[in-house]
């Protein structure tokens, strides 16, 4: 060979090795499975895709490497597999197929990129992703509301020595009182879902129509006993 240049073979299946070594470590991380294993090995391929193959490391298309399996691979690369899985995320009316590794299910809608609210609920088809091929944002929010309500008034009736029975007089119109109800409303994806009262206020007295009755009775006297 040449002094300086490294010579290159090619084995049976074309995959291009280099003459010289290298040293590399792969990491393969499986949440589904709770394993993570790291193993430091020696490869004369080209490429990195060349040398996981060496080693009979498979990269499906679930997987996500922390490097191009295309690159040339170089002397100490640290190569990361992360092991993934397609699940289908429903939020509203809408579904999305992604692919994640994140075994946690509120880790796996942040890791495609669903970041949840404080009150969101989350769901699987399973009890972890593992086990799930679909997973469930439900947006939740929480909002007071405020409304009003009419207390409508009475009638009462009262006695009026100063008016002749059987006449009335309005002595008060009265007023309809207004109650003030403040409701705790939760809304999923945008709809009511339920309503709480939380506090109850009468902002307008209500008061009651007032109406006199009189009590004078008349006597009436007869003039016949002077004919």
């Amino acid at each position: 060979g040449l002094v300086g240049s490294e010579m290159c073979i090619r084995d049976r299946f074309g995959t291009v090795y280099s003459a010289s070594a290298k040293e590399i470590t792969i990491t393969e991380i499986n949440e589904f499975a709770g394993t993570n294993e790291t193993k430091t090995v020696k490869t004369r391929s080209e490429s990195v895709e060349g040398a996981l193959e060496e080693h009979g490391v498979n990269v499906s298309d679930t997987d996500k490497i922390n490097v191009s399996t295309e690159k040339p691979v170089e002397d100490n690369e640290n190569i990361v597999i992360k092991r993934g899985k397609r699940v289908t995320i429903k939020v509203g009316e809408s579904e999305e197929v992604v692919t994640v590794t994140k075994a946690d299910v509120k880790d796996a809608l942040v890791e495609a990129g669903y970041i949840p609210g404080e009150y969101d609920q989350i769901s699987a088809n399973g009890e972890t992703v593992a086990s799930s091929d679909t997973i469930q944002l439900v947006s939740v929010s929480h909002t007071d509301e405020t409304e009003t309500e009419v207390i409508p008034k009475g009638v009462e009736y009262v006695d009026d020595a100063t008016l002749i029975k059987g006449q009335e007089k309005v002595v008060d119109e009265g007023q309809d009182g207004v109650k003030t109800i403040t409701y705790k409303v939760t809304y999923q994806d945008g709809q009511e879902a339920t309503r709480e009262v939380i506090d109850e206020q009468v902002t307008t007295e209500m008061r009651n129509k007032v109406i006199a009755n009189g009590t004078i009775c008349l006597l009436y006297t007869s003039d016949a006993a002077d004919d």
